[in-house]
């Protein structure tokens, strides 16, 4: 503790950073797990004068709070509870006396050789391990993380044997945002996981940094990746039960990953005990649901999700960290993002939903209303994939030849986040009117830069069909009154945006003769 004060005084005094603290407290909880109480209670007893040192402590108590929800610390506030108790249940305190202390150095199954605690949790410490056998085989990545779990497995007597099963489940959830878990074992009394060694930041350390939010463009390819995971683990009947930050991570290649499947619950789980029994809930990401005891849904899931997405682009959590089943007794809402699209707020505010009946129904829904033409673009690289299937199997042959090829493009974020916004923007000219004119700013001009970004948009290409049709519309209309000034001008714009309508050529060569 008393390298810990020191930090204190070195981080109010603005020397050291919240990342360089809080990274010493994880630390230090591997051997001491009360230290976070201990310490909370000093930081809200201090007495810290200037503005900036008050902000520096709101900050520290902010993370603290976030830490305790991650620990099985009894605390009124952030406790973690068992699904269906209730939330001022203290579930028992890690005991160290009951289980071997690890600590870096140590083996594990004479292959495991720990270097360095990467994280902490109330149920497992999780250590960067060296691979032996790995090493042996001359891989150039011979390391591991390691989540060595807590002694609360133990107490069932039927633990190792389920959550052997679970780690089987996550192990079949081969997806690029899902972390790869590797093998369940024991050593001795020591039970624990191996799952890939990942180099990043955890995403809670995102928000910290964020501390007003992100723009939408930043945040897009994070609520992206987590939402494609977790439709993933649905389709699969897995649900992941705890979604929060401190399960998400971003790898120095910008790869979000999701973590925890291992113990995460089955849907229509049988039997009298399952491995969401041994895990428990964070009560700021739990859904109501999961406060009254109701059997495990994907909408648990869909409701952490908001609640994160919320974070990232405000920095705040929607209720200000309180459990759903207290904002709702409390009648709280969400305060709007004013910078979100009306459409994107709503399909945000639906995933934010305390009843699961108002509550989007699946991943793939809320992730197509807040990031509209993610999933549209799956879609085509899917079509694309059976395309290939066709011509594999010589179906389609004769008539491939024929045609000209069909391009498969594939976006970025940042062009499918143009896209969206270039036709959220078309839209609204085109109930305004503006159809091709002022040049520069119109929806013709609005559907050119979607095409030049991507030639196969269906949405673009309907748009620019639409406005030629509407200027043919308004052609005629002049034509029949008998003004041809105003017909031409028709004529000619809409001919600009659809070179190829043959009613306005018709009409273009009436005009002649």
């Amino acid at each position: 503790m008393s390298d810990i004060k020191k930090l204190l005084i070195a981080y109010y005094s603005g020397d050291v950073s919240l990342e360089v603290l809080s990274h010493q407290v994880e630390q230090s909880c591997v051997q001491d797990p009360s230290l976070l109480t201990q310490l909370k209670q000093s930081v809200l007893e201090s007495d810290n004068g200037s503005p900036e040192q008050k902000q520096r402590a709101a900050d520290l108590v902010a993370y603290l709070q976030e830490k305790e929800g991650e620990t099985i610390i009894a605390n009124n506030d952030a406790t973690r509870v068992q699904p269906g108790a209730s939330s001022q249940q203290t579930p028992p305190a890690f005991d160290a006396s009951q289980q071997r202390t690890l600590v870096p150095g140590d083996i594990l199954k004479d292959r495991f050789i720990l270097e360095e605690v990467i994280g902490t949790g109330g149920m497992s410490v999780v250590f960067k391990a060296r691979d032996i056998r790995k090493e042996e085989a001359k891989d150039q990545n011979p390391h591991v993380a390691m989540k060595v779990l807590g002694h609360e497995f133990k107490e069932h007597t039927e633990s190792f044997m389920v959550l052997q099963r679970e780690t089987q489940k996550a192990q079949k959830l081969a997806h690029p945002n899902i972390v790869t878990v590797y093998d369940f074992d024991r050593d001795g009394d020591t039970i624990y996981m191996t799952m890939e060694c990942l180099h990043g930041k955890s995403l809670d350390q995102v928000i910290r940094e964020h501390p007003q939010g992100m723009m939408m463009e930043e945040a897009t390819p994070i609520i992206s990746g987590m939402s494609l995971a977790l439709a993933y683990a649905h389709k699969k009947d897995i649900i992941h039960s705890d979604f929060k930050p401190g399960n998400v991570f971003i790898t120095d290649d910008g790869i979000i990953k999701v973590l925890d499947f291992g113990i995460a619950r089955a849907k229509n789980v049988s039997g009298d005990f399952d491995a969401g029994q041994l895990g428990a809930l964070t009560p700021t990401y739990a859904s109501c649901e999961m406060f009254d005891g109701v059997a495990p849904d994907p909408k648990d899931d869909i409701y952490a999700l908001a609640c994160i997405s919320y974070e990232l682009l405000t920095g705040k959590h929607p209720f200000n960290r309180m459990p759903a089943n207290q904002a709702r007794e409390q009648g709280l809402e969400p305060k709007r993002i004013v910078n979100l699209s009306r459409r994107r707020w709503l399909a945000l505010r639906r995933g934010l939903m305390f009843s699961p009946d108002s509550r989007t129904a699946t991943v793939e829904e809320f992730l197509q209303g807040i990031c509209p033409g993610r999933l549209s673009m799956g879609l085509r690289i899917s079509l694309g994939l059976v395309l290939l299937m066709a011509i594999s199997t010589g179906y389609f042959y004769y008539q491939m030849s024929q045609a000209p090829e069909f391009p498969i493009i594939e976006l970025s974020v940042e062009e499918q986040f143009k896209i969206d916004d270039y036709l959220e923007t078309a839209e609204l000219y085109m109930e305004l009117g503006q159809l091709a004119t002022p040049p520069g700013d119109s929806a013709f001009d609005l559907y050119d830069a979607v095409l030049a970004i991507d030639l196969t948009n269906q949405v673009a290409l309907d748009g620019k069909e639409k406005i030629a049709q509407r200027y043919f519309s308004l052609a005629k209309d002049a034509f029949d009154s008998g003004d041809i000034k105003s017909t031409l001008s028709y004529v000619d714009t809409g001919l600009q945006v659809q070179p190829s309508h043959e009613g306005l050529i018709a009409l273009k060569l009436k005009l002649k003769h």
